[in-house]
């Protein structure tokens, strides 16, 4: 593999991003990974196999919690 001066680089490797590192990282679905956590799928979130995941942000878990009067998680 060469860069665009003609230089040869070594080929790298992109590392395997599973649906549970994704919410892990996000900002935004730091409820859900709690979620994630108590509920014991984190292993089948860390799948290679193609997988989608209904994702509700902080927000809309909020609003659901408070509209069902639940304190916490």
């Amino acid at each position: 593999i060469y860069d665009g001066a003609g230089t040869r680089r070594m080929p790298f490797c992109v590392p395997v991003t599973t649906v549970a590192d994704i919410v892990k990282e996000s900002p935004f679905h730091r409820l859900l990974w709690q979620v994630i956590q108590k509920t014991e799928v984190e292993f089948s979130l860390r799948s290679e196999s193609p997988i989608s995941l209904f994702a509700p942000t902080d927000a809309a878990f909020e609003a659901l919690l408070t509209q069902l009067g639940v304190d916490n998680i």
